[in-house]
């Protein structure tokens, strides 16, 4: 059985590279690949194929755009200028891969202890948020089998969350 650390960082990747919730048979499996490690860049890889797939991001983003969405998963609000711009150099040269920016972003404000606390109430409510969804997505069988179909469960979860900002 994955522990609630595993849980949790499932969670948190599901947020800042597909802005949604996992249905709970992903969750459970993704947790028990971490273990309570972060995510190896192959998993971050996989989730972000999905993000691709689903409509989040497009291969073509250019590097500001990626940032941007990455923002708007975590927190509901678009990164600033300076955000954009450094975090897209990051991906633009190199040192970054698209694949891997959400987690590294997200580590990065996570571990931040001057973070606004602007950002920090956004992304724990919506993880809060999560939290909740999931919980109901085990009372209801159909709900979860859905959403583990992607499609329109998958863009529902996405909405439900896009709203949560406190």
């Amino acid at each position: 059985m994955p522990s609630a650390m595993s849980f949790s960082i499932a969670q948190q990747l599901a947020l800042v590279v597909m802005g949604r919730n996992l249905d709970t048979q992903w969750a459970s499996s993704t947790a028990s690949v971490l273990d309570g490690a972060p995510p190896s860049e192959d998993l971050q890889s996989a989730f972000y194929g999905v993000a691709v797939r689903e409509g989040v991001f497009r291969i073509t983003d250019s590097p500001a755009e990626l940032v941007n969405k990455i923002f708007l998963n975590m927190f509901g609000f678009n990164a600033s200028a300076f955000e954009r711009a450094a975090w897209g150099e990051l991906i633009a040269n190199g040192t970054l891969k698209a694949e891997t920016a959400a987690w590294t972003i997200f580590s990065s404000y996570l571990n931040a202890t001057n973070l606004p606390d602007s950002y920090r109430l956004a992304a724990q409510s919506r993880l809060v948020a999560m939290d909740a969804y999931s919980e109901q997505l085990l009372k209801e069988p159909i709900a979860n089998q859905a959403l583990a179909q992607g499609g329109a469960a998958a863009a529902s979860a996405r909405s439900y969350l896009s709203g949560v900002n406190s």
